[in-house]
C-alpha cells in the first residue's frame, strides 16, 4: 500500500513526464517602414510561448544592443525596437527573434530612410585585373590606365597621384608623357557595397630624362660592337 507522500510524488513526476514546453509563436509581427531621416522609428512585437522566453533584435545579422540611438524594450510577452533620428545609412533588415527550450522564431522586416540605396545582393568591387605593378614609359609616349571592375550596384571610380585626386574616369590618359608624370598612381573603385583599389607605379626611362647620357650610351655600344 502506498503512503500519501509516495502517491503525491508519484503524480508529480507524471505530471513532469507528460508536460511539455510550447515553442514561442508571433501573434504581432513588426512591419516593414519607409520613413523619412530624422524619424523615430518603432519597430513591435508580441509573441506566446512557455516561459522563460529570450529576445533578440538583429540588425542584418548583428544583433542590437541598447545605446545612444536605439532602445530595446522587453517584457514576458513582447518587445519593441526603437531607432531615434534615423538616418539613410539606418536603412537595413531588422529581426526580431525570440526562443526558449522548445524552438526559435524569427520575423524580419525591412526599413527604408529616403535618401537610401537598399541593395540585397551587394557585391562589393572587385579587380577583373589588377594593374601592373610599373610602367616604363619615354618622353612624348601616350599610355592609358584603366580600371577594370566587377561588383553591383553602381559604381564610382577616384584617380590618385601620390597622395593627390586627379580624376573621377574609370580610366586615365596621359598624352606627351613628361618626368612630371612620374609617380604613384591609385584606382579607387567605391560602391554602397564597399570598395578597392590598385596601385602602378609610372616611371620615366633613364635615356629619356638624361638625352645626352643616352647619347654616349649609345656611342659605347657602337665602340663595343
Amino acid at each position: 500500500i502506498c503512503s500519501k507522500s509516495e502517491t503525491v510524488n508519484a503524480l508529480d513526476d507524471f505530471s513532469s513526464t507528460i508536460r511539455s514546453d510550447n515553442p514561442p509563436v508571433f501573434t504581432v509581427k513588426p512591419d516593414n517602414q519607409d520613413v523619412i531621416p530624422g524619424t523615430t522609428v518603432s519597430f513591435k512585437a508580441a509573441f506566446t510561448g512557455t516561459a522563460p522566453l529570450a529576445v533578440k533584435w538583429f540588425r542584418e545579422e548583428k544583433e542590437i544592443v541598447t545605446g545612444s540611438t536605439c532602445f530595446i524594450k522587453k517584457d514576458a510577452s513582447s518587445s519593441s525596437l526603437e531607432l531615434h533620428s534615423v538616418k539613410p545609412s539606418d536603412s537595413a533588415k531588422y529581426t526580431c527573434q525570440v526562443s526558449n527550450d522548445a524552438g526559435k522564431v524569427d520575423s524580419t522586416v525591412v526599413l527604408f530612410v529616403k535618401g537610401a540605396v537598399l541593395c540585397h545582393v551587394c557585391k562589393p568591387p572587385v579587380f577583373v585585373r589588377k594593374l601592373e605593378a610599373t610602367k616604363l614609359v619615354t618622353s612624348s609616349d601616350t599610355i592609358r590606365l584603366e580600371c577594370r571592375v566587377t561588383g553591383s550596384p553602381e559604381i564610382s571610380f577616384k584617380w590618385f597621384k601620390d597622395e593627390m585626386e586627379i580624376s573621377p574616369m574609370a580610366s586615365l590618359e596621359m598624352v606627351n608623357c613628361s618626368v612630371e608624370d612620374s609617380g604613384d598612381f591609385i584606382c579607387v573603385a567605391s560602391s554602397k557595397a564597399g570598395n578597392s583599389s590598385s596601385l602602378i607605379e609610372v616611371q620615366q626611362t633613364l635615356f629619356s630624362w638624361f638625352p645626352e647620357f643616352s647619347d654616349k650610351h649609345r656611342i659605347l655600344n657602337r665602340k663595343a660592337q
